[in-house]
């Protein structure tokens, strides 16, 4: 229970610092600081949808299945 929440403050958090870092690399005009900043507002967004889904599944529970296409055509 406390991984869970500690994904879930570490994604919000990241998702923050993407925000701030989106924002910076409006500043530059262009070059390598600029493509800094994209990259790092990049790579921050992913690493905070990765931490907030699993966070997301881990407080649905392990037990459930996830859905599967494959399961509606076996019922029919």
């Amino acid at each position: 229970m406390a991984s869970m929440r500690t994904e879930q403050r570490t994604g919000i958090v990241l998702v923050l610092l993407g925000l701030l870092t989106s924002v910076l690399s409006t500043v530059p005009s262009g070059g390598f600081v600029r493509g800094l900043f994209q990259g790092a507002t990049i790579a921050l967004m992913v690493a905070a949808a990765y931490l907030l889904e699993s966070a997301w599944r881990g407080a649905r529970g392990r037990e459930e299945k996830l859905w599967l296409p494959t399961r509606d055509e076996n019922r029919g």
